[in-house]
Formats: C-alpha cells, sequence, structure tokens
C-alpha cells in the first residue's frame, strides 16, 4: 500500500464485511500480490472450492502480469485466448501455492491449520471466511468459539514467524453496503478486532460498481495516515488496485 508498510511476521491483519461487498477478492489479492512476490503461501478458504479459488487466482495474477482474462469467461467455458493463457501458465508454474477447502473430508480446524503450516512452512497464510472455521472449542457461544479461534490463529503466527490475513462477516446491523461496517459490526463479537493488528472493512461505493472503499479499523502499532482507501475493483478482468487518493 501507499503507507510502504507491509504485512510483517507475527502479525494478523483482517478484513470485515457484508456478504457480496468483496471481501474474497480482496484476500485473494492479498494471496496474488504475495505469491507474485514470491513468498510461499497457503490459502485456506471454508466457502469456495478448489477449482473457484484458482480461477480467481488466475485472473489476479494475470492482470498483475500484463494479460488479461475475463473470470466470466473462465468460468462459464467462454472462449479465450489460449496462448495468452498457456503463456501465463507456464510464468507462473512454479508459484508454490497449497490450496485447502476441507480437511480429512471435514470441518477446517485450527489443529489443522497448524499442521499444515508445519508441513509447508509458508510466510503468509490467507483464511476466507474464518467464521466458519472449527476453533475446537468446548460448547459454548459463538463469540466465546470465534474469539478463541483468532486468538489461536494470531499466537500461531507468533510462534512460527508467518503473518495471516483473515476475512470474516460484518453483522446484519451493517446492512448499508455503502457505508463501512463498524468495529462493533463484526459477527459474534469483536474477538477479531482485539487479536489484529491491523483491522480493516469493506463497502461499496454508490453509483459505482467498480469501486470499492477499505476503511481502516484498527492498527496497534502506529497511526494511520488516511481513513480509508478507494480501490479499482473490476473483478471480471482480476483488476483490484489502489486508487491514487487521500482521505
Amino acid at each position: 500500500n501507499q503507507t510502504g508498510v507491509g504485512m510483517l511476521p507475527g502479525e494478523l491483519h483482517s478484513v470485515f464485511a457484508r456478504p457480496a461487498v468483496g471481501k474474497s477478492w480482496y484476500a485473494l489479492k492479498v494471496a496474488a500480490v504475495s505469491l507474485i512476490a514470491g513468498y510461499k503461501t497457503i490459502l485456506i478458504s471454508s466457502e469456495m472450492p478448489s477449482n473457484q479459488l484458482s480461477m480467481r487466482l488466475d485472473v489476479l495474477m494475470g492482470n498483475m502480469l500484463g494479460y488479461t482474462f475475463s473470470h466470466n469467461a473462465l468460468r462459464t467455458g467462454l472462449p479465450i485466448d489460449e496462448d495468452q493463457y498457456k503463456e501465463f501458465l507456464a510464468k507462473t508454474k512454479n508459484k508454490n501455492l497449497p490450496i485447502c477447502t476441507h480437511m480429512n473430508n471435514s470441518a477446517i480446524t485450527l489443529s489443522a491449520i497448524t499442521s499444515w503450516v508445519r508441513k509447508y512452512s509458508p510466510s503468509l497464510i490467507i483464511i476466507d471466511g474464518a467464521e466458519l472455521i472449527d476453533a475446537e472449542a468446548e460448547n459454548g457461544a459463538a463469540w466465546d468459539r470465534l474469539n478463541k479461534l483468532f486468538y489461536g490463529i494470531k499466537q500461531l503466527c507468533i510462534s512460527y514467524n508467518i503473518s495471516a490475513f483473515v476475512s470474516t462477516q460484518a453483522n446484519r446491523g451493517a446492512s448499508d453496503l455503502f457505508k463501512p461496517p463498524r468495529p462493533t459490526d463484526v459477527a459474534n463479537g469483536d474477538g477479531l478486532l482485539r487479536a489484529s493488528d491491523v483491522a480493516m472493512s469493506l463497502c461499496r461505493v454508490e453509483d459505482d460498481n467498480k469501486r470499492l472503499q477499505v476503511h481502516f479499523q484498527k492498527m496497534r502499532d502506529g497511526v494511520f495516515t488516511t481513513s480509508y482507501v478507494l480501490l479499482e475493483f473490476d473483478v471480471d478482468i482480476g483488476l483490484v488496485k489502489e486508487v491514487n487518493v487521500t482521505v
């Protein structure tokens, strides 16, 4: 980003938003940036199968490398430039991205994520749809189980000197898609905000469906130089890019 500060080892960064705003694409953009920079990255999703994740990543990484692929064309089987796509795949074939959408035909658990970290020694783990991860906690209120999950992920970052990026839902109190969810709008309590080093929320831009706002809700160390940033957000061609506007 324009501050020049990225994700540091031991840090947990998070984003929350209402469904269909764009948090999964945003999380995958983080994965694409990490991969192109050469960092080993584990992507864990409780919401989409591997083939859908791979198609989205291809479109995002392709855009960053100067290619133009249509996500809709890849998803529906419409014609694409096959030679261009083969060239892109050849360039990215050595990128190491273990993708996990389930563990042993059961729910994704925190202990299973820890096992993946031990096996692959990544620099970054990305968890899309963290509210569906099994915290393996005793039966109790949802807020308590998620609190233990998020602090477990933070402890994982510290223990293995890695970074994590987590997306989760905002609650129904953030029903206006054109206003940023507040810290109190994180679904099932504020455990994610308390565990995060940096927390962001997303909202759409009214009358412009190809723009997205990223609002900063927490920074553990330091101060924000801006309250939010504006993104170009044309996901069909994989364009997720910060607009040079300071607010």
